[in-house]
């Protein structure tokens, strides 16, 4: 391999690292805010208090709960790449990890939004 043709491969796995990174970083907070959720509910909502408009927050549970397995598919899919493709081969924009990827952010901001309407709603 070339000088030029190592430093194209560094520069794809270096994309690769970044959205591993970007890929860890989404998974961690949408867990986070899942356990957020629940100690918004029972702290500060407390359980004398009704719960307004439920559905939101179940909604928002749902969507960080399919950002969550978006993340791990994402993991798994660079995993894979890495794993089974010839470096000459190595693609960040492949099918499965461009899909997991879209998956776990717009359910991520999508989860985000609704528990963000659901505290207002309920404050």
């Amino acid at each position: 391999m070339s000088n030029g043709g190592n430093g194209k491969y560094q520069a794809k796995l270096e994309a690769f690292r970044t959205v591993e990174s970007w890929g860890r970083l989404i998974t961690t907070l949408s867990a986070g805010v899942l356990a957020l959720s629940a100690t918004f509910i029972r702290y500060i909502v407390g359980p004398d208090v009704e719960i307004v408009y439920s559905g939101v927050l179940f909604s928002a549970w749902v969507f960080l709960a399919l950002s969550l397995v978006g993340g791990v598919l994402l993991l798994g899919a660079l995993s894979h790449h890495l794993n089974q493709d010839e470096p000459e081969d190595l693609n960040i924009y492949a099918s499965s990890i461009k899909w997991s990827g879209l998956v776990a952010w717009w359910a991520f901001i999508l989860g985000i939004a609704l528990f963000v309407l659901f505290v207002g709603l309920n404050l």
